[in-house]
């Protein structure tokens, strides 16, 4: 995995989180209320679709096919995605986000074939 934290110099003390290998290992890159406002899913090297899962829990307190996601990002194939959120998404405890080649939440969740990457933009 290779992930980079960066602070956009603005008055809103954003920070840039980039994800160039997200995979099925679950990743936490915020440790407090995030309010995300920008996502960018890249899947441009697979062929199938790609789900994102995020849960608003850290990592140690989500169990893979226990704990339901937050939400579920579905991604094609073969493409690049973005999300801005004018009003932002908070997650009021903690940001945990695994990706899948499986839909369902079950404890068997396959890494997607290829690397596959994802960028917030977020406020702590």
């Amino acid at each position: 995995m290779t992930t980079t934290n960066y602070t956009i110099q603005s008055p809103m003390n954003t920070l840039v989180w980039k994800d160039t290998a997200v995979t099925n290992t679950k990743v936490q890159p915020a440790a407090a209320t995030s309010d995300v406002t920008h996502m960018e899913f890249d899947n441009t090297t697979n062929t199938a679709a790609t789900y994102y899962k995020f849960w608003a829990l850290a990592t140690g307190s989500v169990s893979l096919g226990v704990t339901e996601p937050y939400f579920i990002i579905k991604i094609a194939g073969s493409t690049k995605q973005y999300m801005t959120i004018p009003t932002t998404l908070t997650f009021t405890t903690n940001l945990t986000y695994i990706a899948t080649s499986t839909q369902a939440n079950d404890a068997t969740q396959v890494a997607p074939t290829n690397t596959v990457g994802l960028t917030l933009i977020y406020s702590p």
